[in-house]
């Protein structure tokens, strides 16, 4: 097992780095389509609306991949911080029970079940009848901010477990060998009824021995759009918010935290609670028992580079 230290810096460099990688990607995707779309409406089409209508659908299946990614992220951290501990790199390479995939699609059977104590764990938040506040007025202050982060979350948590169950099968065969995913082929059959609804349709093949028999089918529209870029700002924020928590309460040695100004939810905040907040997060840092800031990790490890890189001037010629 790692050393907690590398922990926090693992959470660290996920939450600086990682998040905001993901968010690249998906936003280079989203923008190539927003691009291309103007095309769509130009009468007779600079190219053909097959041809780009297919181009728009290669993104489009991207960007849902990508999300999916960043949903997988959230439910390895979440179950991580219902185990009350931040190791998520200890089941990356899991087997049985710790099994990646595993941990993360129980994660989400257990969504809509999840208690309120357990969006605590998630949210890193301190049990605020067990803390001591200055006064009464803060303590309900941040019991009244808790209850509401905690529906919140649950919303988010919801739509994330809706989207992977709607996509979870697109992804495998974007991410597996052979793309075995029909790019705007036109309705099928069974979806003549959704011309008005969407531009078009992708669909993956999924079925394991008629391929006619099992579609997965990812539409596309504006709204569709519109709602992968609301549930990436969702994702991404709460994400932000729940990494720093876990990484105040471990680099600190504290039981847990309370609402802060820089989280996902802040924005809902008036200006007084966000100084009375404030207030009473000093009082914690000055009775936190670390007070040093996170230093980037020494990389003493010989790396392994491959074939490919060590000979990477044979390799950088083409073939064909």
């Amino acid at each position: 097992m790692i050393s907690q230290k590398t922990q926090i810096l693992l959470l660290y460099n996920y939450q600086k780095t990682g998040i905001q990688v993901r968010c690249d990607s998906i936003e280079l995707f989203l923008r190539h389509i927003q691009e291309l779309l103007p095309a769509r409406a130009i009468d007779p089409p600079i190219e053909s609306n097959i041809e780009l209508d297919k181009r728009i659908a290669n993104l489009q299946i991207a960007a849902l991949s990508h999300i999916m990614m960043l949903i997988e992220d959230l439910g390895a951290l979440s179950y991580s911080f219902l185990k009350k501990n931040i190791d998520f790199y200890s089941y990356l390479d899991g087997s049985g029970d710790d099994e990646l995939g595993k941990i993360i699609g129980d994660f989400y059977d257990s969504v809509l079940k999840l208690k309120n104590d357990d969006i605590l764990k998630i949210l890193g938040y301190v049990n605020p009848n067990q803390h001591r506040f200055p006064t009464t007025d803060d303590k309900n202050m941040v019991i009244s901010l808790i209850n509401d982060n905690i529906v919140l979350t649950k919303r988010v948590l919801a739509n994330a477990k809706i989207f992977r169950e709607s996509h979870i099968k697109i992804f495998r065969r974007y991410k597996h060998a052979g793309y075995p995913i029909l790019l705007a082929p036109g309705f099928s059959k069974t979806d003549e009824d959704l011309k008005e609804k969407y531009d078009f349709i992708s669909y993956a093949l999924t079925s394991k021995s008629d391929l006619d028999k099992e579609l997965a089918a990812a539409p596309f529209s504006a709204k569709v759009i519109e709602s992968y870029r609301n549930l990436l700002a969702d994702l991404s924020s709460l994400l932000y918010s729940i990494t720093e928590s876990h990484i105040r309460i471990k680099h600190k040695k504290i039981d847990g935290v309370i609402p802060f100004v820089s989280d996902c939810f802040s924005k809902r905040y008036s200006s007084e609670i966000q100084s009375r907040l404030k207030l009473l997060w000093d009082d914690i840092e000055n009775n936190s028992l670390i007070k040093e800031d996170i230093v980037d990790v020494h990389l003493d490890a010989e790396a392994s580079y491959g074939v490919w890189n060590h000979n990477i001037d044979f390799y950088s010629k083409k073939i064909l």
